[in-house]
């Protein structure tokens, strides 16, 4: 008589469940971690990152510069608000009398 084909029963171990997922990151005894992958500095960064690497620095630096900008200039010429003036501190000496003026 022929035998039965073994029937395989489902493994409640993450190895059962998430085989192709585990053998990714599977170690053997004795191994040591991996290696992590640190961030590259300027410096390490390939040739051509250098010219995309300029132009986002540019673009976090001069576009707020450039929004805040807009709107004041927006106000001021569309919308006929004042321009702002700066409050000098008149000066005074020790008698508390105003001095040059």
């Amino acid at each position: 008589m022929a035998k039965p084909p073994a029937v395989s029963r489902p493994s409640h171990s993450p190895r059962g469940l998430f085989g192709s997922l585990w053998a990714k990151t599977d170690r053997l005894p004795g191994q040591s971690k991996p290696d992590v992958p640190r961030p590259l500095s300027a410096k390490e960064l390939p040739r051509k990152y250098k010219d995309a690497e300029r132009r986002v620095r540019t673009a976090i630096i001069a576009l707020p510069i450039a929004l805040v900008t807009s709107w004041v200039l927006w106000k001021r010429l569309v919308q006929g608000e004042e321009r702002r003036k700066l409050a000098i501190p008149s000066q005074s000496n020790s008698k508390g009398n105003e001095v040059g003026r």
